[in-house]
């Protein structure tokens, strides 16, 4: 729901100046007032870092080019860290630890390119902007802090379950004061679908992320978009 205030004035002059303002109020329901954000392969393009991070955990630091790189897009993070060779005692420790250990490597990670520029648009859009993510709730207040981007922000809930965020989208419904006829969703991977539907939410699936194509098409979103402007577009015709 947005607040617009229309202004009238009338002036009256004889002698002096008598000017008269005369407000009036009107509220408009808009089909949606929020959204929510995954963080990782959404806004930020963090799997260098992951790989990164994986080497650091298997000691044996690995160089790769840009091809392989982008290889593993369209894998999970749990593909991605058997891949490199990390056993699955250490894929279950990096679930606990590797959220905090993430963070010596957060200023090497970009933003998605074109998605700073959406988010500064939805909020002079006055749409109002959350953050739900598994990484540490520090590591995304600091990365958003670094790339002037946690202004545009109301609300970063970290934390959340690697297998479902569902609980968390709903917290952020009920402490904003939202219903679900008034928050979307945007996300990269599987966890981001099911928790969405789980919360009684739409879901925007991106395919720059951690997951293929194909195998979002498979968890049939409300919307499967390739690039930021192709959102862009979604987003306009869900709001208008």
């Amino acid at each position: 729901m947005a607040l617009v205030i229309l202004v009238y004035y009338n002036i009256k002059s004889l002698l002096g100046h008598v000017i008269l303002f005369q407000c009036r109020v009107y509220w408009y329901n808009l089909p949606y007032a929020g959204g929510d954000f995954d963080f990782d392969g959404t806004i930020a393009d963090s799997l260098p870092a992951l790989l990164r991070l994986y080497d650091d955990v298997h000691g044996k630091p690995v160089k790769r080019t840009q091809e392989a790189v982008d290889s593993m897009r369209n894998k999970s993070m749990y593909q991605i860290a058997r891949e490199t060779g990390l056993p699955i005692w250490k894929i279950v420790w990096l679930a606990v630890r590797g959220r905090r250990m993430l963070r010596r490597h957060l200023r090497s990670i970009r933003v998605y390119p074109g998605v700073a520029e959406l988010i500064r648009d939805l909020y002079e859009a006055r749409v109002k902007l959350f953050v739900v993510s598994t990484n540490h709730g520090a590591n995304v207040q600091k990365y958003l802090e670094w790339h002037d981007l946690d202004s545009y922000f109301d609300g970063i809930y970290g934390g959340a379950h690697f297998w479902s965020k569902a609980s968390t989208m709903r917290r952020v419904m009920k402490r904003e004061g939202l219903d679900t006829s008034q928050l979307w969703c945007v996300g990269d991977e599987k966890v981001d679908v099911v928790s969405a539907r789980g919360a009684g939410l739409r879901i925007i699936s991106v395919t720059w992320g951690y997951s293929s194509k194909h195998g979002l098409e498979l968890l049939k979103p409300d919307k499967l978009v390739t690039t930021v402007d192709d959102l862009r577009k979604v987003l306009s015709q869900w709001m208008k």
